[in-house]
């Protein structure tokens, strides 16, 4: 198919090229549109007792349907030392909520805006109240990401009442999510401006001309392009996080640099051994072609492992990386042969030749494969020394989920939240929600002796029986205090009459650790399985995927067990973000399976080619090493910019995923794969029926085979005993 896909190419690179710039250009339009669709959503399990607290609100009380916000407004007295200090505190805030339910109401989003809740507190040092805050309610009809489209008008209806003597605060978790958003946009394009300069300085050295280097460049936004104009349409039928924009930018620029690299790399080297262009690059497809083809299917799979935990963020980040891999792997077998071919040799311009003669010496190269090849045993062990101390600190890992806390404590809206709490506790940054169908009064009796319950808030009743309750905590939501609190009512509350659930931010938090907790190893053991199918059929070997999985397993171990240590979270055990861990492992090892079939390749057309184990792995590192490593240190700058976040999710991520795959490029792929496959020795090919099938790959198909369609197509045969004129000869 490949073979058939490349003469068609060749026939009509221009026509490729044109079919290629028009859907970039429609795509590009329809891509606008996806950060409007994306929100700050999906972490609630549905199956839980926070989802069911959100399904009965839905379903069961009218006014709550749609968005809530909330408007906290402070008044501080005119003359806090006076006796009357509260007094005048509480006509001012009076007026002034009189003036902003007014305002809101006649914005024409809002359902009602009405006064909830007042409280007055203790603010000089004579203990007179001479402030007091009042939290009006604001109700619109329309889901939380449309509601953030209505935010800045909410605003401007409350602009100016406010004062020198009284603070108005616009918060929920809609504003939360619309400042988590925005953060992500201004992240993302920090991130893509401190990388660049640095990747295209990579690119340089890893293309050693201008001309080539640009190539990756323009397969990325094509990729990027293309992607979130799918995810645009997706997003009509599926909730969408904003952290697919992260996600598909990430993998659309890495995955574009690391295809391109192999085939460039790969299509020189046929064209330096004698080939024609259109020869060189028939058997570039043949080849690296393949392994392009097998190595994104495995990353899509890995990333589609994250369906099986079953909430909304990680189906959003399992789309968005599945769709960028399948997009860059159409455009590095479609649009980048066409570009190759009507280049052709001006391919090679503005070519750096002093670096491109040590290139093709490969001076370093050939000393590190000959170390390991002459000692693979200490190889061996010296890598699984080092991987394995790194991954020791892992075993104290824990995965939290911040919720209340997730902005920066600088941020605008974390000083409004401020407002709220200050006056109504640091519990109602994240209300503890409770639904039921039994005895209010019995439960309201419970929940007012536990020791961590500040007050009973706000009482409904809703339709078929149905009241609720909102609890405000002594506790911030995302603290220790919050959660074993919210463990224990729902444990105290499960034997009271009839039906009762407890939800809220806290709830929500501890379903979804629980949950990944849960289905982790349904995640790893669906990566495992389909990665290791994957590599046993594209390279008809058993051992050679057990040897992928077990290393990339530790690779993203000793990765975890750096992140502890560089990331350590309050006093207690070091903690994560929630999908931190999960998302590391499926993209890691995507990638790490990417990396391992492009060696794994070499080495086998070298065996194949006659060569003995020991010289064909030292062949295959010799010619593949160089791409190897400088793709995955483009990679890793791609990932590692996003340390720079303001947001402890991505700098987490972008770090970990960075550190696992310079980890992966330089120990496990340069040393302990190639050390091991040196041991095991004709026994790294092993595969049922191997005799039966004349040992045949459907990665790597034997020379013959090329041999063959080169043949057909007119071409003279190539000799078979050809050694890569990249290598000295010894």
């Amino acid at each position: 198919m490949l073979d058939r896909l490349a003469e068609a190419i060749m026939a009509r690179p221009r026509a490729v090229l044109m079919m290629w710039a028009l859907v970039t250009a429609i795509c590009g339009l329809a891509a606008v549109g996806l950060f409007g669709q994306l929100g700050n959503g999906g972490y609630f399990v549905e199956e839980s007792d926070s989802g069911r607290v959100v399904a009965v609100l839905n379903d069961h009380f009218p006014d709550r349907r749609g968005t809530e916000l909330f408007v906290a407004i402070a008044a501080r007295s005119p003359s806090p030392a006076a006796a009357d200090g509260y007094t005048r505190a509480l006509k001012l805030r009076d007026r002034k909520s009189e003036q902003v339910i007014a305002a809101l109401n006649q914005v024409p989003q809002v359902v009602a805006a009405r006064e909830l809740v007042t409280k007055r507190f203790r603010n000089d040092d004579r203990g007179l109240d001479d402030e007091s805050v009042a939290v009006i309610g604001v109700y619109l009809a329309l889901d939380a990401t449309e509601s953030q489209e209505h935010l800045p008008e909410l605003r401007r209806a409350v602009d100016g009442i406010g004062g020198p003597l009284v603070s108005i605060a616009l918060v929920g978790d809609a504003v939360v999510s619309e400042r988590y958003a925005e953060l992500a946009r201004q992240d993302l394009a920090r991130a893509e401006l401190i990388a660049l300069p640095v990747i295209f300085a990579l690119l340089l050295i890893a293309f050693l001309s201008a001309i080539a280097a640009a190539l990756p460049l323009l397969l990325a936004v094509v990729t990027l392009a293309i992607t979130s104009a799918m995810l645009y349409l997706l997003g009509f039928y599926v909730d969408l996080s904003v952290f697919v924009t992260n996600t598909a930018a990430a993998l659309a620029l890495g995955l574009s640099i690391d295809f391109s690299l192999f085939m460039v790399t790969r299509l020189r080297e046929e064209m330096r051994g004698g080939l024609s262009l259109e020869r060189a690059l028939k058997r570039t497809m043949a080849t690296t072609g393949r392994a392009i083809v097998l190595s994104s299917l495995t990353i899509a799979t890995a990333a589609l492992s994250l369906l099986a935990v079953g909430t909304g963020l990680f189906t959003s980040m399992a789309i968005a990386a599945t769709v960028a891999t399948l997009v860059a792997v159409l455009t590095a077998i479609t649009l980048l042969p066409a570009v190759l071919c009507l280049l052709g040799p001006r391919l090679e311009r503005f070519t750096f030749r002093h670096a491109a003669d040590a290139a093709r010496r490969a001076t370093l190269w050939q000393r590190l494969a000959n170390a390991v090849t002459a000692h693979p045993v200490p190889a061996i062990a010296a890598s699984l020394i080092v991987l394995v101390a790194m991954a020791f600190p892992a075993l104290d890992l824990r995965i939290d989920f911040q919720a209340s806390s997730a902005l920066p404590p600088n941020d605008p809206v974390s000083q409004e939240i401020r407002h709220l709490t200050e006056g109504l506790g640091p519990g109602a940054a994240g209300l503890v929600e409770i639904v039921t169908r039994s005895s209010s009064d019995d439960l309201e009796e419970t929940i007012e002796k536990d020791p961590n319950v500040s007050l009973i808030w706000l009482r409904s009743e809703g339709q078929g029986g149905w009241s609720s309750l909102r609890v405000i905590l002594e506790s911030a939501p995302d603290d220790q205090a919050a959660r074993a609190t919210v463990r224990r009512l729902r444990g105290e509350l499960a034997s009271s009459e009839g039906v009762v659930y407890v939800g809220g931010l806290t709830a929500a938090g501890i379903d979804l650790t629980d949950r990944i907790a849960a289905r982790t190893p349904a995640v790893v053991l669906i990566a495992v399985v389909l990665g290791f199918l994957a590599l046993a059929l594209g390279l008809r070997s058993i051992v050679v995927p057990i040897k992928a999985v077990l290393s990339t397993l530790l690779s993203v171990a000793a990765t975890l067990g750096l992140l502890v240590l560089l990331f350590p979270n309050g006093p207690g055990a070091p903690s994560l973000e929630f999908f931190v861990p999960l998302c590391i492992f499926a993209i890691v090892f995507g990638l790490s399976v990417d990396y391992e079939v492009f060696l794994l390749s070499r080495i086998r057309e070298a065996a194949l080619d006659g060569k003995s184990t020991a010289e064909s792995v030292r062949l295959g590192l010799i010619r593949s090493g160089r791409s190897i490593t400088l793709a995955g240190l483009t990679l890793a700058t791609v990932f590692a910019a996003f340390g720079a976040s303001s947001l402890d999710v991505f700098r987490q991520l972008g770090v970990g995923v960075a550190i696992a795959v310079l980890l992966d490029v330089t120990i496990v792929r340069c040393v302990l794969i190639p050390a091991s496959t040196v041991v095991l020795g004709k026994w790294n090919w092993w595969f049922p029926g191997a005799a039966k099938l004349g040992h045949r790959s459907a990665l790597v198909p034997p020379l013959s085979e090329i041999r063959a369609v080169e043949a057909v197509a007119g071409d003279e045969q190539l000799d078979g005993t050809r050694e890569d004129p990249h290598v000295e000869q010894q």
